[in-house]
């Protein structure tokens, strides 16, 4: 749980500094307006860091079913998959 909250706090991030807050309409009409407001970032809440790992990782199969070699894997997801 808290390697997830990491890369969501990428994603969302990588979306609020390029302009697009939490609280964004479903449809822009004016991008430069919203880009010019002030960027709040995301940060990984505390609860995270006392969450107990998993004692096994857990292997999650792609759309065919095949479960990604680490050579193929996310470097994110990598990152956190080695206990």
């Amino acid at each position: 749980m808290p390697e997830l909250c990491s890369i969501m706090e990428k994603a969302y991030n990588h979306l609020i500094m390029n302009g697009l807050p939490h609280d964004a309409p479903a449809v822009v009409d004016d991008f430069k307006k919203l880009q010019a407001r002030p960027k709040h970032p995301e940060k990984v809440p505390a609860w995270a860091g006392a969450v107990v790992l998993l004692r096994k990782v857990l292997d999650i199969p792609d759309s065919e079913g095949i479960i990604p070699m680490d050579e193929h894997a996310d470097e994110d997801f990598l990152r956190f998959g080695k206990h």
